[in-house]
């Protein structure tokens, strides 16, 4: 049902110029503003598909969708967030302009081979240089995944600055790397290794060999300037509706210009939002970026939070130093819950206990109107088994369940070979595509290893192929481990010949050790004999992924400790049965029933009568040593919640391993 218009929106709504920024609050009602606009143009006459909303999440991208459906927007208006929108171009101008179809890379493990390359490449132009003077670059991208994450961060700078459209040009000069190692704080061989990516990666001009999420805007923004008669295959929209301006980078702010064409936008934004520093979210296409680009802009405020009450909008103020004004006729309860840190389970008990509590204090609570938001994916674990174990409805909401991530499903699949029982994995597709993932993430078989996997696999990609065979036939998982993963090559080096034959020592010993053994001691021997830490931080590139990825195993292993008496067989028939539960979670007309567990980067732009935020502790929240952009996560969380936010921290006992965070909104 729609929402009566505030003061604020009612002028929105009256503003008749081509471009609008609205300037806004938290819960001052940014999407609502939007979704009004949206149907207002549509009963002026607008059609449908002239009008384009976009976002910068597909946490921003559900809430908006929500919003529309609220006001009554029946008709199906295109929304998108922008690197799915810069896809579809992209694929409408490929087939147009007949252009080569390019392979589409969705992580950077994958990506890392041609990342290897273009290093090595630059490596023996160095080596072969008269005179050389050696700064101490290191180049080891293939093992060192540390150095790979550094790397292709430097690299979406490059591309979300779009720097990288330099790269093609031949005439750059010394000083030109110089001036773009200054300009990203980096050194000259690290600018050179980006021209080298990006110069595998182009076939001509507007093609590529390949891509990722990061390429999509660059890449749309490169084929429309290089070719502007291009822009006129692309449908004329009239009216751009832009949600969570904040997050907007270079090359987004780029493409939308082009996009425009003297057509009518409206942008909103939070700028205290911007939690996507990574992806090169910058401010400054807030302010004067906006206002050079755009110097007729009419600026408007949503000032007021419509959201949360007084309380909350004070914790707000104090968190991030700037004035925060609420409703006068809004409340929101604040609690601050404790637990004990060094007690297992401790505060994902007093979660779900929390959970319980909102449920029984009022009969129209319902557990969809609950949200537990999480800093890391890894922090969910003990909540979902306890969730699980009382039987409370949730479904993960933009993140995986535990059970189902690469990391959780290798472990899963070391208990499948030790004792030698692959029945819970029949008919399971999902699980094996994913138990597959996850061991070549730990045994990664690279790209030179083509010409035999043709020689074991009857068809496809060895990838393809061993998901085909496992589903078929679950034994085969061990054929794969050992034919496949573990398989010596001539083109190994001795340190991967060193860890495939200690991967191989461990699941033989596993074998043996299993007659006598609980599921926990397996899992605790595996832990100790492949130090899966350190393993784990060289198998993901990402730094944050790889720690909660860590976080995740020590987890999931406390929680097989808390099962003695359960064997690996029936360990694995116990995750089964909770695998099923998560999967019919997975229902949509069951989720409207459910809590919503997730993450504060997919919660963005949404918001819930009652939210929790756990584990404000030390290593856990804050994790990243920003503390400025921890401060706007935590915002960013807070700032959810409408009727109840609920805190949790260490207890007066542990004082001392509580979050800073927490000291800036302590009275």
């Amino acid at each position: 049902m729609a929402v009566p218009q505030t003061d604020e929106q009612i002028e929105i709504l009256k503003c008749h110029a081509q471009i609008v920024m609205i300037e806004a609050v938290a819960g001052s009602g940014k999407t609502t503003t939007l979704a009004m606009l949206v149907k207002q143009a549509l009963t002026r006459g607008m059609g449908a598909h002239q009008i384009q909303c976009l976002c910068f999440s597909e946490g921003a991208n559900k809430r908006f969708r929500e919003k529309l459906y609220e006001e009554g927007v029946t008709r199906p208006v295109p929304l998108n967030t922008v690197e799915a929108y810069a896809r579809e171009c992209l694929a409408q101008l490929g087939e147009a302009l007949t252009l080569e179809k390019t392979r589409y890379y969705a992580s950077d493990e994958e990506l890392r081979p041609h990342l290897v390359a273009a290093a090595n490449s630059v490596l023996a132009r160095y080596e072969g240089r008269a005179g050389r003077i050696d700064n101490g670059f290191d180049f080891s991208f293939e093992k060192n995944s540390a150095n790979a994450e550094e790397m292709f961060s430097l690299l979406y700078r490059f591309k979300a600055s779009l720097a990288s459209h330099r790269f093609h040009d031949e005439e750059l000069d010394y000083d030109d790397l110089d001036q773009l190692a200054t300009q990203f704080g980096t050194q000259i061989e690290a600018v050179e290794i980006g021209i080298a990516y990006e110069r595998q990666r182009q076939t001509y001009p507007g093609e590529y060999k390949w891509r990722s999420a990061a390429d999509l805007v660059p890449d749309l923004v490169e084929l429309l300037s290089n070719h502007p008669s291009a822009l006129e295959i692309l449908p004329v929209k009239g009216l751009y509706l832009i949600d969570e301006w904040h997050d907007i980078n270079a090359a987004e702010f780029r493409l939308l210009q082009l996009l425009l064409r003297g057509n009518n936008l409206v942008a909103v934004g939070d700028r205290y939002q911007i939690i996507n520093s990574a992806r090169g979210a910058d401010i400054v296409y807030s302010t004067a970026g906006f206002e050079m680009a755009f110097p007729n802009a009419q600026y408007l405020p949503l000032g007021k939070s419509y959201r949360f009450g007084s309380s909350l909008s004070k914790l707000a103020q104090r968190l991030t130093a700037r004035k925060c004004a609420s409703h006068e006729d809004l409340y929101t309860e604040i609690k601050r819950l404790t637990y004990d840190p060094t007690l297992s389970g401790d505060c994902a008990a007093k979660v779900t206990q929390q959970v319980q509590a909102l449920v029984k204090a009022r009969a129209d609570t319902r557990y969809s109107d609950i949200a537990i938001i999480v800093r890391e994916p890894d922090q969910t674990i003990e909540i979902e088994n306890l969730l699980l174990d009382q039987n409370i409805p949730y479904y993960c909401d933009d993140i995986e369940s535990y059970l189902h991530r690469p990391e959780i499903l290798m472990l899963r699949g070391l208990l499948h070979m030790a004792g030698n029982s692959f029945a819970t994995l029949q008919g399971d597709k999902e699980s094996i595509k994913r138990m597959v993932m996850g061991f070549s993430l730990y045994l990664p078989v690279g790209e030179s290893s083509e010409d035999w996997e043709r020689g074991y696999f009857a068809e496809g990609t060895w990838f393809e192929e061993a998901q085909r065979m496992i589903a078929e036939q679950p034994n085969a998982l061990k054929d794969f481990f050992e034919a496949v993963l573990c398989k010596p090559r001539d083109t190994d080096d001795d340190m991967t010949l060193r860890w495939k034959q200690r991967f191989t020592d461990v699941v033989e010993e596993l074998q043996k050790l299993n007659k006598g053994s609980s599921a926990a001691e397996l899992l605790n021997f595996a832990n100790r004999q492949l130090s899966l830490v350190d393993a784990t931080s060289r198998a993901f590139i990402n730094r944050s992924r790889a720690t909660s990825a860590a976080k995740s195993i020590q987890t999931f292993i406390a929680f097989a400790t808390r099962h003695p008496e359960m064997n690996a067989a029936d360990f694995l028939a116990e995750l089964h049965l909770r695998q099923q539960k998560v999967s019919k979670n997975r229902n949509a007309i069951q989720s409207r029933r459910q809590l919503t567990l997730t993450t504060i980067q997919a919660a963005k732009g949404r918001q819930w009568p009652h939210v929790l935020v756990p584990y404000l502790q030390q290593h856990e929240f804050p994790r990243l040593r920003d503390i400025a952009e921890e401060v706007r996560h935590f915002y960013v969380a807070m700032t959810r919640a409408i009727s109840s936010l609920s805190l949790f921290e260490p207890d007066e006992e542990h004082a001392g391993q509580r979050s800073v965070l927490m000291d800036r909104v302590r009275k």
